[in-house]
């Protein structure tokens, strides 16, 4: 252990060694962005000034480290993707965030409004959907965006929504299953999102049940 060069207290070597090969083997598999990697390592290495590694695993600790990276900056990672593509308990991750929050209260206290867009440039990379349903999946995005307010709301199931409904607009359908494992929703709230993206924007994503609802309006 050495006393850091800002006096605010000690760091452990080791652990801040652990923590980052952890948080770099990590970004691997999330893909979350080179700005968010460039802040989690900022956010573990305070963590590890405070010591909050103590009792916890070194790799929840750089997890939680990049979650809490991605809410500062705005483009916050559903918590539950972060857990399934890691294999990480999410009681155990959001156990570490929560520390996080205690020990670095001020740093992490301000936080980017959520931005849906950022999601959308996420998502699309993951999903590997191609740049046309990407652009129309934005345009659909920028569209809710005017009809529906965010405020206090998860972006998640409204990004969900634009590249489903994108995707079946170019024939190149993705599966509400496939988009909630890789998003991080449930497929009941990715349904929900659709269907007020389509009353809202008026758009027919499924022209059966359409139809179906014209001639119940008719009779």
């Amino acid at each position: 252990m050495v006393f850091s060069s800002a006096g605010a207290g000690y760091i452990d070597r080791r652990a801040e060694k652990h923590v980052l090969q952890a948080l770099e083997e990590l970004s691997k598999i999330l893909d979350p962005g080179r700005d968010i990697e460039e802040r989690a390592r900022e956010i573990a290495y305070k963590a590890i000034e405070k010591g909050v590694q103590r009792g916890r695993s070194y790799r929840c600790v750089a997890l939680a480290s990049i979650y809490a990276a991605s809410r500062l900056l705005g483009k916050p990672l559903p918590i539950k993707h972060i857990s399934a593509a890691t294999g990480t308990p999410l009681k155990e991750l959001r156990s570490c965030y929560n520390s996080l929050l205690i020990s670095l209260g001020r740093e992490l206290k301000y936080q980017e409004p959520p931005d849906p867009r950022g999601y959308m440039v996420y998502v699309s990379r993951r999903l590997g959907i191609g740049e046309a349903v990407a652009e129309e999946a934005m345009r659909i995005l920028d569209s809710i965006k005017e009809k529906i307010s965010f405020v206090g709301k998860d972006p998640t199931g409204y990004v969900a929504a634009a590249i489903y409904i994108a995707s079946r607009k170019l024939r190149r359908r993705i599966s509400k299953s496939r988009l909630a494992a890789e998003i991080g929703v449930t497929e009941v709230t990715i349904r929900a999102r659709i269907r007020e993206v389509a009353e809202k924007l008026g758009i027919d994503v499924d022209g059966r049940k359409r139809r179906a609802s014209r001639r119940k309006n008719i009779s």
